[in-house]
C-alpha cells in the first residue's frame, strides 16, 4: 500500500512539474519560431480569434478616448459606440495579423507593414525581445519571476524584462486542450497611439 501511495505522489509530482514549465516551454517554441521568422510555426502558437480580440479592445479604447465618444454616454450608448469603434479599428486589426507584421510586431516590436516612420526620439522602439529572454540563465529567470498566473489557464509573461515599464509588452498564454497559445498582447502606450493615429475619425 505504502508503494503504490509513494508512487502516486510520483506521479502526481511529475504531472505538476510538467504542467508548471509547459507555459515557458510553449513561449520559448514562440520566441524560435520568431527568430526564424517562421510565420507557419508562429501561427501554431497564436489563438488568432483571442489575439485580434486583444487587439481591438486596446485600439477601440484608445479609439474612444481620444474623440471622446463614451462622455456621459449611457451603457447601451457606450457599447454602440464600442461596435463602431471596433469597425473602423478592423483594418488596422487586419494588417496587425498578417504573418510579415506579426513577424515584426515579435520580433522587434514595430510593425513596419502597418508603421513605416520608426518611433520618435533617439530611443530604439520597445521590443517583446522573446529571444534574448531566453539567453541567459539569468535573464529566464527575470522572466519566470515577472510572470503572473490567472488561475490554471492563463499566464502572463512581461517582456522585454530588462525594458522601463512604460516600454513592456504584456503577452497573455493561455490554456487551450493540451496547447498554451498566445491569446492576447498589451502594447505599449506609444505603440498603441501610433496605431490609433491611423484609424480614420468619423
Amino acid at each position: 500500500m505504502m508503494r503504490w501511495t509513494f508512487r502516486i505522489c510520483l506521479l502526481l509530482l511529475a504531472a505538476w512539474i510538467v504542467y508548471a514549465a509547459s507555459p515557458y516551454v510553449a513561449l520559448y517554441g514562440l520566441s524560435r519560431a520568431v527568430e526564424r521568422r517562421d510565420a507557419d510555426a508562429i501561427a501554431q502558437h497564436i489563438n488568432f480569434r483571442a489575439f485580434r480580440l486583444s487587439l481591438t479592445k486596446q485600439l477601440v479604447g484608445e479609439y474612444l478616448d481620444r474623440t471622446n465618444r463614451t462622455r456621459d454616454l449611457s451603457a447601451f450608448d457606450k457599447k454602440l459606440a464600442s461596435e463602431a469603434g471596433a469597425t473602423v479599428a478592423d483594418p488596422i486589426v487586419a494588417q496587425l495579423l498578417t504573418p510579415a507584421t506579426l513577424v515584426d510586431l515579435l520580433n522587434d516590436g514595430w510593425p513596419q507593414e502597418v508603421l513605416q516612420e520608426a518611433p520618435d526620439g533617439p530611443a530604439p522602439a520597445p521590443a517583446p525581445a522573446l529571444g534574448p529572454a531566453f539567453s541567459s540563465i539569468g535573464k529566464a529567470l527575470r522572466l519566470y519571476a515577472s510572470s503572473e498566473a490567472h488561475g490554471f489557464r492563463t499566464m502572463i509573461f512581461t517582456v522585454p524584462v530588462d525594458a522601463a515599464p512604460q516600454d513592456r509588452y504584456r503577452l497573455q498564454m493561455r490554456l487551450s486542450g493540451f496547447r498554451w497559445r498566445l491569446s492576447g498582447v498589451d502594447l505599449p502606450a506609444s505603440l498603441l497611439e501610433k496605431l490609433a493615429d491611423r484609424i480614420p475619425h468619423r
